[in-house]
């Protein structure tokens, strides 16, 4: 069983991946590659992760059932990928593929998160906006509204209401909601 702080980050899968990529391009070998990687990080869990797949490669497994004991770190995808590489010979090619998919990944991510955030601010300021009317202006209204002595019609007393409601129960809601 593994400790908990043998996973690698995203960031350091794809320097991990890359690295690999130049060192098995180079003509290193494997198990010194891996060994180079583990020595050269400051992360507690990358030196790890490394450490144990030398020493599993050290002991003849393939690269990919050495990489498959950290599930965390490398997914499905990644181990099918190495173990292709490692099949046909082209470890070192699959290993800048893999690195190129993980950094298209990132942007991916990194791009649907910045387009996410222009409907979150708009949702945003719609309801302060929204909260402000009825904090506010209602209020001010509803004197001018209720002064002639007439009734409401149902809409225009239901904003009247939420008004009320809004104001009498605003330390409430601001509580409950950050529950």
């Amino acid at each position: 069983i593994f400790s908990s702080y043998a996973k690698m980050s995203f960031a350091e899968l794809l320097i991990f991946s890359r690295q690999l990529q130049v060192l098995i391009g180079s003509g290193i070998p494997l198990v010194q590659a891996l060994d180079i990687l583990g020595d050269q990080s400051n992360s507690r869990g990358y030196r790890t992760v490394c450490t144990r797949i030398k020493s599993k490669v050290s002991e003849g497994s393939y690269l990919w059932e050495s990489m498959a004991a950290f599930p965390d770190t490398f997914d499905k995808l990644y181990l099918a990928l190495i173990r292709a590489g490692e099949s046909s010979g082209s470890l070192d090619q699959m290993l800048r593929r893999i690195s190129n998919y993980i950094e298209d990944a990132d942007r991916l991510r990194k791009m649907l998160k910045s387009a996410m955030m222009y409907p979150f601010i708009v949702i945003i300021i719609g309801v302060a906006v929204v909260t402000a009317m009825l904090v506010f202006v209602i209020p001010k209204f509803e004197e001018l509204l209720t002064s002639n002595g007439q009734e409401l019609p149902a809409p225009t007393q239901f904003v009247i209401d939420m008004s009320h409601f809004l104001v009498n129960n605003a330390m409430m809601l601001v509580v409950g909601s950050t529950v």
